[in-house]
């Protein structure tokens, strides 16, 4: 039986192993939406009592503050009185107040060239205007651009907190520093490819996960959630560097990182089984699933107007009159182990390839995203046009009653097949004039699996012509 490679926790148990593994130093929970909840062991040393200005630094810069969570890995270790948040360093502006009373050079810039000063940074801040002591007299104002001296060990130019404990005994002290955040995410890619004449082909997934966070996270334990968690804060958005780890697929099995996949609340959870390091500003890459000889069924749609249309025009006699003249192809793939697959895929792009007999390199025939799939149910993409079908509608009756509240409106739509096979399209019209529709007359067998949607499935030889013909009766 074809099956997708996937690494389950039945499998840890066939396998015999019982005991628990350690937790990693690092664990992180990447969301789809530009957010991860990060846990990591951090060790501080402590002096009895109480403890004032303990440092945990080097920070995500988009780490959210009212998330943090400071906590002692043994019990009663200690306390946490209170906490100082530092953001980081943005400019030299953010540097100036660490330096009030220190010596600091300063650049001056002239046409004959550059020179340096030095002064004592008197005040600098929200107080005002920074104030610098050069030659024994004070001046407001920067003399020069200021250059600072390497960063201290605790780093300015990221985010810390500081905090107020009270420890129960000296010594060395584990800590779990838990937090939420924005700048990191992960989707999923799929690859769908088959022979040029089959309907049968490869399906491989892999996961992306993105870290534009400002932060290196190594040997991290990563989880992925797929669902939508409701949250009140704004995204934010920020470019990246990519970095694309690749892989042999004839390898995929013995050499690389596996998902395990579980239910949790509402959600999907995914674990990959193998620590990663998510160097900063990246994407890593990581496959996940494959399988062999998934069927991807090939269906050409002809759609009239008015798809996703959410109000009712009963009355506008231009309304509904355009005439498309392409016809899309759509892949259909059933989300079942008897196809292959049977497992929950998250949202992703699904990448489609024919393999030419005459040429070895696979060709891109067509792309689309998917939102998250439950088992059982069908992805349906669209991804592209045919171009050897052309379709073509036209309206030829209009007869709106006001007095009666009625209109019948008639529609005929021919369908040529330029390919050498037979094919079947099927045509979408969408009834949104108003909720009361009712088909008067239809020259091909239909059917309506909704109120406001009447489909015809017509097969058409190569070089035929087919016209289909229908009215449809509105009462308000």
């Amino acid at each position: 039986m074809n099956r997708w490679i996937m690494t389950r926790g039945w499998m840890f148990a066939a396998a015999g192993v019982t005991a628990a593994a350690a937790a990693p130093e690092t664990a992180i929970t990447v969301y789809s939406d530009d957010y991860a909840a990060v846990r990591e062991v951090r060790s501080l040393h402590l002096d009895r009592g109480l403890n004032e200005d303990v440092l945990t630094g080097d920070l995500p810069r988009g780490v959210e503050t009212g998330s943090v969570l400071l906590s002692p890995l043994e019990p009663e270790r200690f306390e946490v009185h209170g906490m100082v948040f530092r953001p980081a360093a943005r400019n030299g502006n953010d540097l100036l107040p660490h330096f009030v009373g220190e010596q600091l050079e300063f650049e001056q810039r002239f046409s004959e060239g550059v020179r340096t000063v030095k002064g004592r940074l008197v005040r600098a801040g929200a107080e005002g205007e920074p104030v610098v002591e050069t030659d024994n007299r004070y001046r407001f104002g920067l003399p020069g651009t200021p250059l600072f001296p390497p960063a201290p060990s605790d780093g300015l130019l990221r985010p810390a907190m500081r905090w107020t404990l009270h420890a129960a005994k000296s010594g060395a002290a584990e800590a779990e520093l838990a937090y939420l955040t924005r700048g990191m995410s992960w989707s999923a890619l799929y690859r769908f490819e088959s022979a040029e004449d089959s309907e049968r082909g490869d399906f491989s997934g892999w996961v992306l996960v993105r870290n534009q966070t400002g932060s290196r996270f190594e040997d991290a334990q990563v989880r992925l959630l797929a669902g939508e968690v409701h949250r009140s804060a704004d995204r934010e958005t920020r470019g990246r560097r990519t970095e694309r780890v690749g892989f042999s697929l004839a390898r995929a099995a013995a050499a690389a990182p596996k998902v395990e996949e579980r239910s949790v609340d509402e959600y999907h959870l995914y674990r990959i089984d193998t620590p990663l390091t998510l160097e900063e500003d990246t994407e890593r890459r990581v496959p996940w699933i494959r399988a062999a000889s998934v069927g991807a069924k090939r269906r050409y749609v002809y759609e009239g107007p008015g798809a996703g249309h959410r109000y009712y025009v009963h009355n506008n006699e231009s309304f509904g009159t355009e005439a498309p003249e392409q016809v899309g192809v759509v892949r259909e793939i059933l989300n079942e182990e008897s196809n292959g697959l049977g497992i929950p895929l998250p949202t992703g792009r699904v990448q489609f390839y024919r393999r030419d007999a005459g040429d070895a390199a696979p060709v891109l025939v067509g792309e689309n995203t998917i939102p998250h799939i439950p088992q059982g149910e069908t992805m349906r993409l669209y991804t592209g046009r045919a171009f050897d079908l052309v379709g073509e509608r036209k309206r030829t009756g209009f007869d709106l009653d006001s007095r009666a509240r009625r209109l019948d409106e008639t529609y005929v739509i021919t369908l040529r097949n330029r390919k050498e096979t037979p094919v079947t399209i099927r045509i979408r019209e969408h009834l949104v004039r108003w909720p009361d529709a009712e088909i008067l007359s239809a020259s091909h067998e239909h059917r309506r699996p909704e109120d406001r949607l009447l489909l015809f499935d017509v097969s058409v030889k190569p070089d035929e012509e087919k016209t289909v013909t229908y009215t449809v009766r509105y009462t308000w």
